[in-house]
């Protein structure tokens, strides 16, 4: 590598890289592999479940100022902050699910699929600035708006749910029609959160650009690096990518989204005395209703 800057950065930097989709395939598996996986898999075991060629994984470490793919495996184990604790060696191949696995297997990969995405997403959060940003941006926002369409409609929900109830000046609707109303009645001073996984959803690219139109600032959140949603934006944050369970990537993404939600509310807590009393009154009020709620159960 050519700087330690470089090196720090390195997990970010191919979480981000416009690839062809040979690359595309051998970072999203090696940023899914276990720390113990990434050190003692054989360059020919990757090959294969990344479908890429020796020279394809020769080539991706040139790119990112390795010598080759022996090198770019170290970089990626120092990039990584779980390095710094034990590593408990794992027998397991890979995270792919075959027919031969007991539930129980199926049941540690899937949540080892996700263990391994999270510590990846927190080392690309802490590689880059783009939390502060995002807290800077929704503390000073006078009003916050989340967008979300599909099943990103469920962490938008989630986002508005968690900010409301420290006192946040959030907003949302299911409904993109309502959406769209919300967006073009946006000023210079507020902010829109856009989530979705593609980047390409129509809804929200109509929202997005009426959001930039109004002047407001647009945030999105995304798995895709290169995007449509993602060129409109004054903020990206962009989940880890990831590979190896049949149709589990759009699932662990939406996981990702929703405890990014948790990051900014404790974040935002934490550093509020306000918001900790606006949050235990909110909780004191939802206590009241639930056990008004189960009085009336027993009544009946």
């Amino acid at each position: 590598m050519d700087t330690s800057t470089n090196k720090q950065n390195l997990i970010s930097e191919m979480s981000q890289a416009e690839l062809n989709p040979a690359e595309k395939r051998l970072v999203a598996l090696l940023l899914s592999l276990s720390e113990y996986q990434l050190a003692t898999l054989s360059t020919d075991k990757i090959c294969e479940q990344a479908n890429a060629s020796r020279a394809t994984i020769g080539r991706l470490a040139k790119r990112f100022g390795c010598s080759g793919q022996k090198e770019l495996r170290a970089e990626l184990l120092k990039a990584s902050r779980a390095m710094k604790a034990k590593v408990d060696a794992n027998p397991g191949n890979g995270p792919d699910i075959s027919a031969d696995d007991t539930p129980s297997v199926i049941a540690e990969k899937i949540l080892q699929n996700a263990s391994v995405r999270s510590l990846r997403f927190s080392d690309i959060l802490a590689q880059s600035n783009v939390l502060e940003e995002i807290l800077t941006q929704i503390r000073k926002a006078r009003r916050i708006i989340a967008f979300g369409a599909g099943q990103s409609s469920i962490a938008a929900l989630d986002l508005y749910q968690r900010l409301l109830r420290i006192g946040m000046p959030i907003s949302f609707d299911l409904d993109c029609h309502t959406q769209l109303v919300q967006a073009s009645l946006m000023t210079a001073d507020d902010l829109g959160i856009v989530i979705s996984y593609s980047g390409m959803t129509r809804e929200m690219i109509g929202v997005a650009q009426t959001i930039k139109e109004r002047g407001a600032k647009l945030m999105v959140v995304t798995a895709k690096t290169h995007s449509e949603l993602n060129d409109l934006a004054d903020l990206t944050l962009l989940m880890p990518p990831g590979t190896g369970l049949y149709g589990m990537d759009a699932a662990m993404n939406r996981l990702m989204q929703i405890m990014f939600n948790e990051v900014i509310y404790q974040c935002l807590v934490i550093d509020s005395p306000d918001m900790l009393e606006i949050s235990a009154q909110v909780d004191s009020a939802l206590d009241r209703g639930k056990l008004f709620n189960e009085t009336k159960r027993i009544r009946q």
